[in-house]
């Protein structure tokens, strides 16, 4: 039996957790994704915001997210994607992993950027936005001390 991806994106923290594409088990050579995720200490909206775009921009293809434990940060970008489309339901070992990532209940674990639901949720409203356009939609008129560090300089 063979593995049959279109699409690979791999969220460890090392490209070496890269699964190997030499291998006979691969029906055909996927696109390959690397899009890390420091297991310790606190992530951006980068790799949330990339798998999405890529993932939405490839409807109908087979995608594999991976990391090298498979336990948390896979598990959050998957289910993050689905629960930006209402569809966290197909997921349900997902729920909680994110909770205890959105909590940051363990002190070790990889950290949310803020408001990250929101900032989902704009980017099905504004496609062709950026990061920062993101954040930006998602600030209006407010400061949220949270979410302006994240900008990197970007004026509103």
């Amino acid at each position: 039996m063979g593995i049959d991806y279109d699409i690979i994106i791999n969220v460890s923290d090392c490209i070496q957790a890269s699964l190997d594409m030499s291998s006979p088990h691969f029906y055909k050579k996927p696109i390959h994704y690397w899009l890390p995720i420091c297991e310790w200490g606190r992530v951006g909206y980068e790799p949330f915001y990339a798998a999405k775009r890529i993932i939405d921009g490839n409807p109908g293809k087979r995608v594999l997210i991976h990391c090298e434990g498979g336990i948390n940060r896979s598990v959050i970008i998957a289910y993050a994607y689905l629960l930006s489309h209402g569809r966290e339901s197909e997921f349900t070992i997902g729920k909680s992993v994110w909770e205890r990532f959105l909590s940051n209940a363990k002190k070790q674990f990889t950290k949310s950027p803020p408001r990250l639901l929101e900032f989902l949720l704009e980017m099905n409203k504004f496609p062709t936005y950026s990061v920062a356009g993101i954040l930006q939609q998602l600030l209006g008129n407010e400061d949220d001390t949270e979410i302006v560090p994240f900008l990197n300089g970007v004026t509103k």
